[in-house]
C-alpha cells in the first residue's frame, strides 16, 4: 500500500525525504516500534511543492512571504478581498473580536481613498499583530500562500501537477494544513474507493474564503472510503472548527479534541503525535496492532 504525506505551508528549502523522515519520527512517538515497522513497509512518498509555493508567494502576491498590516491592506482589490473574507473567519478563532478591531480602527492613521475595506482589513491585521502575536504570525503567513494557490491558476496547476501523480494508485493520504485543500480537490477527480483512508490535520477547509475558491461539492467524496479529521481548537488555521455537516460536509469522522500545546498548535509533528492518527493508519492497512506507546 502506498502512503502519501502531503505537506502544507512554510516548507520551502526542504525535500520530500526530510518531510517523510520528520513525519515518521512524529508518528513513532506514540506508536510502538513493531507497529512502526508495519507502516514503514509501505511505499511512503511525499510530493514536494514547498519551493513552488514559496517562490509564487514572493513574486505573485502583493503581501509577500512575511506580510505586515499595511502590506495586506495595500494589496490589489482581489487579493485584499480574499484576506478580508478569510479574516472574518480566522480572526475570531485567534481571539480577536469586533471590539478589538474597532479599537484599532480608532487609532489607525487616515488612509487614502482606495479599496473600500482598507481600514477594516488594516485594523483586523493590526489587532492580530498586537493582541494575538502567535496566532497572528501563523495566519499572516498562511494567507498569502493560500491566496496564490487558490487564486493564481498557474500556481494551482503547478502544485496540483506535482501532487497528482502520487495519487495515481490506491493510497492512504495524510495531509496537513494547505495540503488538505490540495488533496481534497483532487479527491473529487479520483475513482470510487481509491483512497481507503484520508487523514486531515489542521485543515483550513472550514474557512469560507477557501470554500469559495475551490467550489462544491464538499464533504467526503466517493473516492474516499474513510475520512478522519484532526483539529486543535486553538489552531487558528482550522478556525476552531471541525469539518461537519454545518461547516463543510457530511461523512467525516472528526477528532476535535486534539491538544497540541500553546507553542504551535498548528504543528504537524504535534498532530502526528496524537496516537489516534497512527492507529487509523494501521487500521486502514489491516494490521493487527501489537502495542502503542502512551501519549
Amino acid at each position: 500500500m502506498r502512503i502519501v504525506f502531503v505537506h502544507g505551508i512554510n516548507n520551502q528549502g526542504r525535500s520530500s525525504r526530510q518531510i517523510v523522515d520528520e513525519w515518521l519520527r512524529a508518528l513513532s512517538r506514540t506508536i510502538s516500534p513493531s507497529d512502526m515497522i508495519r507502516i514503514k513497509e509501505c511505499d511512503i512518498v511525499a510530493p514536494y511543492y514547498g519551493d513552488i509555493l514559496h517562490e509564487a508567494t514572493v513574486s505573485k502576491s502583493h503581501a509577500g512571504e512575511q506580510p505586515l498590516a499595511m502590506g495586506l491592506a495595500e494589496a490589489p482589490r482581489e487579493e485584499a478581498q480574499f484576506y478580508l473574507d478569510a479574516l472574518r473567519d480566522m480572526a475570531p478563532a485567534a481571539g480577536i473580536g469586533d471590539a478589538d478591531v474597532r479599537a484599532q480602527e480608532a487609532r489607525s492613521e487616515p488612509l487614502e481613498q482606495g479599496f473600500p475595506h482598507d481600514r477594516r482589513l488594516l485594523s483586523v491585521v493590526r489587532a492580530l499583530e498586537r493582541l494575538s502575536p502567535l496566532h497572528g504570525r501563523l495566519i499572516l503567513r498562511f494567507l498569502p500562500q493560500a491566496f496564490v494557490y487558490l487564486r493564481r491558476a498557474h500556481v494551482t496547476q503547478a502544485i496540483d501537477a506535482e501532487v497528482g501523480p502520487y495519487l495515481a494508485e490506491k493510497c492512504i493520504v495524510i495531509a496537513h494544513s494547505l495540503g488538505s485543500v490540495v488533496t481534497f480537490k483532487q479527491s473529487r477527480q479520483l475513482d470510487e474507493a481509491h483512497v481507503p483512508l484520508f487523514v486531515t490535520l489542521g485543515s483550513p477547509l472550514a474557512v469560507k474564503a477557501v470554500q469559495n475558491a475551490i467550489g462544491p461539492a464538499f464533504g467526503r467524496q466517493d473516492s474516499v472510503s474513510k475520512w478522519s479529521n484532526f483539529a486543535d481548537r486553538n489552531d487558528a488555521v482550522t478556525i476552531g472548527r471541525i469539518l461537519d455537516a454545518f461547516t463543510f460536509g457530511e461523512g467525516i469522522d472528526n477528532y476535535g479534541d486534539v491538544r497540541n500545546g500553546s507553542d504551535d498548535p498548528h504543528s504537524v509533528a504535534e498532530y502526528l503525535s496524537d496516537r489516534r492518527v497512527g492507529l487509523a493508519i494501521l487500521a486502514a492497512l489491516g494490521a493487527p496492532i501489537q502495542s502503542s506507546r502512551s501519549q
